[in-house]
C-alpha cells in the first residue's frame, strides 16, 4: 500500500518568503540523529509548519524530488524508511501546527507538538 498526503513540512523559523516553499523532509545526520533538512536550501532545521500542498505526494514522489535536488543516492536510500514514516504521520497533524522530531525506534521518528500559529481571527458583525 503506498500512501500519500497532501500535507508537508516548510520551516517554522525565520525564514524569507518565496513563490516555491522549501519543503522539508527527515534524513538522518551524521551522527544517526534524524533531522529536517530543506529540499532546496538543504539546511537543517529543528522545527516544521505544516502546510496545505493540494497534491497528493508519496514517498517516491519526495524521493524523486531529493534527487533532483541534489540529494546523493545513499541519502536517498538511507532516508527511505524515514520518508514512509513522515508520510504517515504529517498526514493526521492539523494544518498549522509547528512540530519538532523527537527520536523514535530505529530508522524511525516521532513528531513532537511545538505549538500553533496563532492566526488573527475576524470577528463578524
Amino acid at each position: 500500500m503506498n500512501q500519500s498526503t497532501r500535507r508537508l513540512l516548510v520551516p517554522a523559523e525565520g525564514t524569507k518568503s518565496s513563490n516555491e516553499p522549501d519543503f522539508l523532509v527527515p534524513i538522518h545526520d551524521k551522527n544517526a540523529k534524524a533531522v529536517f533538512v530543506g529540499l532546496k536550501s538543504r539546511c537543517p532545521y529543528q522545527k516544521g509548519l505544516v502546510v496545505f500542498t493540494g497534491n497528493a505526494v508519496t514517498p517516491d514522489d519526495l524521493a524523486a524530488r531529493m534527487q533532483r535536488c541534489g540529494f546523493s543516492l545513499d541519502e536517498i536510500n538511507a532516508a527511505a524508511e524515514l520518508l514512509a514514516s513522515y508520510v504517515e504521520q504529517v498526514q493526521i497533524i492539523p494544518i498549522g501546527t509547528k512540530i519538532r522530531i523527537a527520536e523514535g525506534p530505529a530508522s524511525t521518528f516521532l513528531f513532537e507538538d511545538a505549538g500553533r500559529i496563532k492566526g488573527r481571527r475576524r470577528k463578524l458583525p
